[in-house]
């Protein structure tokens, strides 16, 4: 069944389930766990370039990739944000 579907029947409520913010919660699991992953068992990634850098004390290297990944999950968090509100 839909999860669209599941939240106009009330299947959610009816369980007493909160999945509001499910989705960014969701995500932003998922990416720090693949950049932890990705910093500490892969030969290539953004969590591998990270603490190459860190490693060789590149700061201006820290720091866009930083810029680059909190710009990421912030445009993706208000995507799943507004995909929430759309299907509430």
């Amino acid at each position: 069944m839909p999860f669209a579907v599941a939240m106009e029947k009330g299947f959610f409520k009816e369980f007493k389930a909160d999945v509001d913010g499910v989705l960014s919660s969701a995500f932003s699991l998922t990416l720090i766990g693949t950049l932890l992953g990705e910093m500490f068992g892969a030969q290539r990634g953004l969590g591998f370039l990270l603490m190459q850098a860190m490693s060789l004390h590149e700061m201006e290297r820290i720091m866009s990739l930083t810029l680059l990944l909190v710009v990421f999950a912030a445009c993706a968090n208000a995507a799943l944000l507004a995909l929430e509100r759309r299907l509430a």
